[in-house]
This record gives structure tokens, sequence and C-alpha cells, in this order.
């Protein structure tokens, strides 16, 4: 009995002498030149990336397939996989509400030139690092700048306190991404008390608070 492709075998259903009938399940084998990854996306994830969503009858709008790298821990090291973004799942997750994007990894189980790599086997917990698309007017702020509501402090040309609203599109524990501030606006990194909208204020320099030139 041969598959149609290379592969191993997962589980044997049956046993040496044992009679089968058409139909009859014998083994469970998956494909080793060819490994695919289903990674959950969450929406604000999916505004940042360049889908490969199913167009119907327009096989040409889709973008190309985006470069992932994927890496996992194994034997105490750090390993990596290079794989393409090809498609996403047909329908979004119920009860998580994420959309599933899927990752092809060519020969997964070839270890590379003059490398210990160990093979991309199912069952493998990886992380993913996938290639964004250009974003225009993105602003890298201090994750102290943001208020609850998505809204930052900024002082306007008369020196007053605004608040303005910012569209949050990626954030870590000390850094926050936003789209929504022009070139040149002065934004509050650090929200000090006792300051609220339409406060005139005064800024002082950097040469100023180190006390030069008094």
């Amino acid at each position: 009995i041969r598959g149609p492709f290379k592969g191993r075998v997962v589980e044997k259903l049956v046993d040496i002498g044992q009679f089968v009938t058409p139909g009859t399940a014998i083994a469970t084998v998956y494909d080793t030149d060819i490994a695919q990854v289903r990674l959950p996306l969450t929406d604000r994830q999916v505004a940042l990336l360049d889908l490969p969503l199913s167009y119907a009858g327009d096989e040409g709008a889709a973008p190309p397939a985006a470069p992932v790298t994927l890496t996992a821990r194994f034997a105490n090291r750090e390993w990596e996989w290079q794989g393409r973004m090809v498609r996403t799942d047909a329908s979004i997750d119920e009860d998580s509400r994420v959309v599933f994007a899927v990752v092809e990894v060519e020969k997964p189980f070839s270890r590379g030139e003059n490398s210990e790599r160990p093979p991309l086997s199912p069952g493998l917990f990886v992380d993913a690092l996938i290639s964004g698309r250009a974003l225009p007017q993105v602003s890298e702020l201090p994750r102290s700048a943001l208020y609850n509501d998505d809204t930052v402090m900024v002082v306007d040309k008369d020196m007053r306190t605004r608040r303005m609203s910012v569209s949050v599109l990626d954030s870590t524990a000390s850094q926050v991404w936003v789209q929504g501030l022009d070139q040149g606006d002065r934004v509050i990194v650090r929200q000090p008390p006792n300051v609220v909208a339409g406060m005139t204020v005064r800024l002082h320099s950097t040469a100023e608070l180190a006390g030069e030139g008094l």
C-alpha cells in the first residue's frame, strides 16, 4: 500500500493479516513536502496586513503571498522556518472572532545546509513574524501618552491643551503606534496631574530644563 505523497504515519489502524473492505480507514498520514500552519489573527492585526482573501470570480484581486518567519523553541534553542501566507479560512471563528490565515512552509523536515534544525513537526507551537503593509502617517508614542478613550493631549498653536482622537494600530507595554496626528503636532507624552483640555500652558525646551543658558 502506497500513499499519494511523501509522508509520515501518525496512526496505524489495521494490523498484518486483517481483512479490510473498500473505504476502510487504515492509517493517518501527513505530508512531509509542505507543512501548513493556521495563525489566529485579531481584528487589529488584520488591519495591518494584506491578507490573501478569496474573491469570488476575481482571481487577480488577492495580494501576493506575504512572507512569514516562524520561530519555535526546541531543545533549549530558537529555530526559524520561512513560509508564505497563502490563504485565509472561509469564515470567522464564531467563538473567538478571529480570522485564521494559513501559512505554507516548503520542506519542513529539511535541516538546510550546515544546520541542526529539527523538523517542523505537527504539534509544535510557533510564533509568527509577518510582513505588514505600508501605512501612511503612523506615529510612535510612549504608552503613557495615550488615554483610555484612545485620545492624546496636544498643545495647539495658541498654547492651549486639546484632546485629539487617534486610531490605535498596535501597542506594547511601553509603546503605541497611532494614526491621526499631523506633522508638527505637539503631544504631551506624560499625563501630568491637574491638566485638562482648554488650559493655557507654557513649553520649555530641553536646554531650559537642563539649566543651560541661564
